[in-house]
């Protein structure tokens, strides 16, 4: 077996959620120290990982990911209904017992990327539960009913744009493994969703996340790779709301400076 393997993930945008990682099996310390773990959270600007090679407290840890041997050995009589944790496992099994244990979620080695950012955006929805407090807007994730019956959660900053297709919608997303998916209703039903200042209609058959368009010109819109279609009637409306949200952007980087500048003032 590895040495321990103690991480903190923190939500940028909200107050500190600390997600301690506990496990000790060294596939798991692999995972969380990859090239592709850091690249997705860059990608996701409201996650930051950091590590740590001391034992952290776990009653300092707002949410936990534990492994099967931590449960048994280090968990065994400690309750675990009024904490938030998310049980790691390679033997499916173990699944049943941790629904029953009341876990948040339950990771299947080896797991993807959007494996861990499914379970926990579920534990930050058990965490704001338990506190009884309902979570900001922003972060509320929405639920795109797929074909087949499937369902995906997503939050709305992971959305890079959406497609009409007739009765259905293909949904371009900035998750790895998750680029593209087709969901069920048109996309006159998913601008209802997503109604508010950060999607914008540029085209009949485009819906656009504004803070994800990197270029925009009289006839097209960029977005990642992809250029799209802009309508003429839209062209003045979409070039306001793109300003506008360029000029919030920057002032709010520039507030970050500001306060990042001043002293820090220890009053012990």
């Amino acid at each position: 077996m590895g040495r321990p393997c103690y991480l903190w993930l923190r939500f940028k945008a909200l107050p500190m959620i600390r997600i301690g990682c506990m496990s000790r099996h060294p596939d798991d310390a692999l995972f969380f120290q990859s090239e592709a773990v850091r690249q997705w959270a860059l990608q996701h600007n409201r996650w930051l990982i950091e590590e740590y090679s001391f034992p952290a407290d776990a009653n300092s840890a707002d949410v936990l990911l534990l492994q099967t041997r931590d449960l048994n050995k280090h968990y065994a009589g400690t309750s675990l209904s009024a904490r938030v944790w998310i049980l790691i496992s390679s033997k499916k099994a173990d699944a049943y017992r941790a629904w029953q244990l009341g876990a948040a979620f339950f990771l299947l080695r080896p797991f993807s990327l959007t494996d861990l950012q499914r379970a926990l955006e579920r534990a930050e929805q058990c965490l704001y539960w338990n506190r009884r407090v309902l979570p900001p807007p922003a972060h509320i994730p929405l639920e795109l009913q797929l074909t087949k019956g499937r369902r995906l959660a997503v939050h709305p900053n992971d959305i890079l744009f959406l497609e009409a297709q007739g009765e259905v919608t293909r949904v371009h997303l900035a998750i790895p493994g998750q680029e593209k998916v087709v969901a069920t209703r048109n996309l006159g039903y998913w601008e209802r969703q997503l109604e508010g200042p950060g999607f914008l209609r540029i085209h009949k058959k485009f819906l656009v996340n504004i803070a994800r368009i990197s270029d925009l010109n009289a006839e097209t819109v960029r977005i990642g790779d992809c250029t799209l279609p802009l309508a003429k009637r839209r062209r003045k409306t979409v070039k306001k709301c793109v300003f506008l949200h360029k000029s919030q952007t920057r002032e709010t980087d520039e507030r970050s400076k500001v306060a990042d500048a001043l002293p820090v003032v220890n009053k012990f």
